[in-house]
């Protein structure tokens, strides 16, 4: 009896030792949700074309289909992990993520929204949501992509947020790169200049502190083998041999698979929207620690459609002058971060 009884203390002590030292998980996202204004015509951003008199007739029935759908995306990939930041990208400015969270059940995850008006010419910015109940923040400001070799150009800023989650301190940059439909000769030099100038502030950060928790999050508007990426960047495809201060990109395994895709433009299945981490959070003593070192595209069958001419593509809000009704024209990520 004496023995049994042991055993049975011996079992609980060691049950509760487990849960003690069990990692917390939190979920990472990123979604460019899309052409998401308000209906308030602001003479400050370039928004004339979705207001109620505009050419995309942007109505309050559409406007409030548009919250309820990306709403119903988010609370799918957050159904069993709660999120600790989200990032978004082609927002008209803070307000509409404000009016988002309180109406709908987004206010679910107690989400504060850091966003900066950029001088971008389609008046559209990224932005960062965060759990401000597992996110405290310390910083946050907006970097100003200004080309030198065009300097009339105007596009997104990179926001870079800093804040602590478990006393553990995260680097969160967030970037929507210059868009592929212009001709390659124009575009592409603005995309290797912008991953350059992401990767000058990350090794800004691990100067300072080589173990640095960094998430890179964005629409690259380029894959992750592409020069930008890969190059610029320098985010490296695999963990093996990677260094202190070095860049991992987790999307890199599914774009080596076929059929994975984020953005479909007109056939082209590509993977543009990415997660890069610091080599800290994939080495064998993280403290902050990328999930079996993968991300994840999330996709429905009720967030796609399909067409006979360029197959399965995400189910959007506009395809050109015409409304969809659907979510976006970009699939989210999202990944896992354990803290140990």
């Amino acid at each position: 009896m004496k023995r049994s009884i042991s055993l049975a203390i011996l079992s609980l002590f060691i049950l509760h030792a487990s849960a003690q030292t069990a990692p917390k998980t939190y979920r990472v996202l990123f979604y460019n949700l899309e052409n998401f204004y308000d209906l308030v015509d602001d003479s400050l951003v370039n928004d004339d074309d979705f207001t109620p008199a505009g050419k995309s007739k942007w109505t309050k029935e559409r406007y409030e289909t548009k919250k309820a759908n990306m709403a119903k995306v988010v609370t799918a990939i957050c159904d069993s992990v709660q999120p600790l930041f989200f990032g978004v990208s082609e927002i008209e400015k803070k307000e509409v993520l404000q009016d988002w969270i309180a109406t709908t059940n987004l206010k679910d995850y107690n989400l504060e929204v850091i966003e900066y008006d950029s001088p971008d010419q389609r008046g559209i910015d990224v932005a960062l949501m965060y759990n401000s109940k597992l996110f405290k923040l310390i910083s946050s400001e907006a970097i100003n992509v200004t080309f030198p070799f065009d300097t009339a150009y105007k596009t997104r800023d990179i926001l870079y947020v800093k804040g602590i989650v478990d006393n553990r301190e995260i680097h969160v940059l967030v970037t929507h790169a210059s868009s592929r439909r212009t001709a390659a000769g124009e575009s592409l030099p603005r995309r290797l200049y912008s991953a350059a100038m992401l990767r000058r502030k990350a090794l800004e950060i691990t100067k300072k502190d080589p173990k640095a928790n960094i998430v890179i999050m964005g629409d690259f508007n380029d894959t992750p083998h592409d020069a930008s990426v890969a190059d610029s960047l320098a985010a490296k495809s695999t963990t093996a041999k990677l260094k202190p201060g070095q860049l991992y990109n987790a999307m890199s395994k599914l774009d080596n698979t076929p059929g994975n895709f984020t953005y479909n433009h007109q056939g082209q299945m590509d993977i543009l929207d990415q997660f890069i981490t610091s080599q800290a959070m994939v080495s064998k003593g993280c403290t902050v620690c990328l999930k079996d070192n993968s991300a994840h595209i999330f996709s429905r069958d009720w967030m796609l459609y399909k067409t006979d001419k360029y197959g399965l593509a995400p189910n959007r809000t506009y395809a050109g002058p015409k409304y969809i009704g659907g979510y976006s024209d970009h699939l989210p990520i999202y990944m896992d971060l354990q803290f140990k």
